[in-house]
């Protein structure tokens, strides 16, 4: 163990390796070395240490500290015996273990450093996170690295656990937004070493008045929120994993724009609102429709904007949209096809607001889809509901009624000519037939189109029939999708 003692301002030290290090300090030393009353800093560069903790005999005094740490390898910062309130913590290109749990500090800034283990910090008034995409280590962080293999897993990430910020700033250098797939990475001349994905959750008491949340530009495997807050949030232009909000209100503003989901083969995506008001939300180009899982259980969307917002872009992709608690999973309530239909039409009138004609539809669609699996619907209903699902998926498909309407057409045409006994096998193609098709899928067609009606045979008729009711039928499913794209 090596005992240091800070009695010099703007103090540099560096090439140490050392297992443990005691760094005090008291106000009598800062004084004397501070006649300006300016705060002291202590910056180590270039330093390996096992256990570094710093203390201050003395209670609190006039002078602060900043104590600084650069391209150094650190095991456990201890910094729980602290007894002044003005104490700056400023971490860069360090490779650090953890902080101890409830540090005693004022600020904490930290420059692209990886954190290997848990980072709890409660009621630090300011906290200043910045990361770039790629971060390259220096020489002797590298050389002094500790083993890393059992960190190096492709979904691991710093995770800090915040409570009850001040002001909380996490920006990055996120500016190719066509690399979704882009992770952070530490390497070490091009060699990429560990990634440097980050774990964010925020927890709140109520008690942060005119306090602040700024994340910007950043690429986050996970930000989370829980309880009742009273602060200023604001998120943008970033890609993240997991974003959930547990027993979350806010009464200020909650801004989120351009957020995205940035999936990984293997790892668990999802964006998970429970048992939350989204009252004060402003959500903007936000992507619902990256996410692969979203859950809305006991949340209600209140007075949320919506604005150029995107929901998944197939129908069945609304059905990955679940309201059940996460411990329960997939499994289905009796009143989960009710919820769902409520929801979905809860974000269309957010979306009819905005004037997203576009996403209304989609909104509809999903509503009507979730409408069908209501328990105790009426027979009629269901028919009705089903049949607009399986034709044009309830306004959605141009397509399906387009292939359905010729694939009746030709099947019951088929059946025309079987009737009359007019089906053999050739090698040769009977021109006059296969044009003759075209007039049966024509619903104004004449009973006489192919023979006279004398010729008619007793099953040939009805089949005629039945025939054009389907045809006609998918033209009115295949005109309906024009008709809610065209209406305002």
């Amino acid at each position: 163990m090596k005992t240091l003692s800070a009695s010099k301002r703007n103090e540099k030290r560096g090439n140490i390796i050392e297992n443990h290090i005691e760094f005090s300090w008291d106000s009598v030393d800062l004084i004397a070395a501070n006649p300006e009353r300016k705060k002291g800093v202590y910056s180590f560069t270039n330093c390996s240490i096992g256990s570094f903790e710093a203390r201050s005999p003395i209670p609190d005094g006039p002078v602060g500290v900043i104590l600084s740490f650069t391209n150094c390898v650190l095991g456990l910062l201890d910094l729980t015996n602290i007894s002044i309130s003005n104490f700056e913590l400023k971490l860069n290109n360090c490779v650090v273990k953890t902080i101890s749990s409830n540090p005693k500090l004022d600020t904490l800034y930290i420059r692209n450093c990886l954190f290997l283990d848990e980072v709890r910090l409660e009621n630090i008034p300011k906290i200043d996170l910045n990361y770039a995409m790629s971060v390259e280590l220096s020489e002797f962080v590298y050389n002094n690295l500790p083993d890393l293999s059992k960190y190096n897993t492709p979904d691991r990430s710093a995770f800090f656990f915040i409570s009850n910020p001040k002001e909380l700033l996490l920006k990055g250098n996120l500016n190719d937004t066509k690399k979704k797939t882009y992770c952070p990475q530490f390497s070490y001349q091009g060699a990429k070493i560990i990634p440097a994905g980050l774990s964010i959750v925020n927890q709140f008491n109520g008690n942060s008045s005119k306090h602040k949340i700024d994340i910007s530009n950043a690429f986050v495997n996970r930000i989370e929120f829980q309880g009742d807050a009273d602060i200023e949030i604001e998120v943008s232009s970033i890609y993240v994993r997991n974003m959930s909000f547990f027993d979350f209100r806010n009464n200020k503003k909650s801004k989120f724009v351009g957020v995205e989901c940035n999936t990984m083969v293997g790892i668990r995506s999802s964006l998970e609102f429970h048992n939350s008001s989204l009252d004060n939300f402003n959500l903007e180009l936000f992507n619902f429709g990256s996410f692969p899982l979203l859950n809305f259980n006991k949340t209600t969307l209140g007075n949320c904007v919506l604005r150029s917002c995107q929901f998944p872009d197939k129908l069945k992709n609304f059905r990955k949209i679940i309201i059940c608690p996460i411990t329960v999973g997939h499994h289905k309530s009796k009143n989960d096809g009710l919820i769902r239909y409520y929801l979905f039409l809860e974000f269309k009138a957010k979306m009819e607001e905005s004037g997203n004609r576009y996403e209304v539809l989609r909104l509809q669609a999903a509503a009507n889809d979730a409408l069908y699996n209501v328990e105790n619907l009426s027979t009629s209903d269901t028919v009705i509901l089903f049949l607009n699902g399986f034709t044009n998926k309830h306004g959605l498909s141009l397509g399906r009624p387009f292939c359905l309407f010729f694939a009746s057409g030709a099947l019951f045409y088929i059946m025309y000519l079987y009737s009359h006994d007019m089906l053999y096998w050739s090698f040769e193609i009977d021109w006059h037939l296969v044009w003759n098709y075209f007039s049966f899928i024509d619903v104004t067609h004449k009973k006489d189109f192919l023979v006279s009606k004398s010729m008619l045979q007793s099953c040939s008729i009805p089949i005629d029939f039945v025939g054009k009711l389907f045809g006609g039928y998918f033209i009115y499913q295949f005109i309906a999708v024009f008709r809610k794209y065209g209406k305002k």
